[in-house]
């Protein structure tokens, strides 16, 4: 006796049973395939909407956040006391300019706050700064100064490392 399967043996109705199981197969293996793909496309496309909707939306947040902290940096840089503070390389009013610094610090994102001359050299440190950050300020405000926003020393109040004043060293 042969050990091989043939369909020759098996009857009409039982051939006809084993057709349809096959194409029933077949039909829900092709079916499950062309699901999986379309849902993948349709998942990778609502997600890509989605990481677009949430990168607008985070811009937007940190645009505005970014104003506030600006004008707020830009207060404290015309308060009197920081005015006369870098007017005198940092002697008078420090100790009302340091407060006006300390203000500042909102939360523990604020990691140091500097008041710097028209030279960018440090003429004050916030006593709440965690860190001594070492960078060459001259180059940062150069590299975040694009040239279709050219400005003067000045008018930079801040860059989010340093606090600017509005004051400029003049013989009027």
């Amino acid at each position: 006796m042969s050990n091989n399967f043939s369909l020759n043996r098996l009857s009409i109705q039982q051939r006809l049973t084993l057709l349809i199981c096959t194409l029933l197969l077949s039909a829900i293996v092709i079916y499950g395939f062309a699901n999986y793909y379309s849902l993948k496309k349709a998942s990778l496309t609502i997600a890509s909407d989605r990481i677009g909707l949430l990168t607008t939306q985070i811009s937007t947040m940190f645009g505005q956040s970014a104003q506030a902290v600006t004008k707020l940096e830009h207060a404290t840089a015309t308060q009197n006391s920081v005015v006369q503070c870098v007017k005198s390389g940092g002697k008078d009013f420090r100790k009302e300019a340091l407060a006006e610094l300390d203000k500042l610090h909102t939360d523990s994102t604020w990691v140091s706050i500097e008041l710097l001359d028209q030279n960018l050299v440090p003429v004050l440190r916030s006593d709440k700064a965690l860190v001594n950050v070492n960078v060459d300020t001259k180059a940062v405000l150069a590299f975040t100064c694009r040239p279709r926003f050219k400005q003067s020393w000045e008018n930079i109040q801040s860059w989010g490392l340093n606090v600017l004043p509005r004051y400029r060293h003049s013989s009027r």
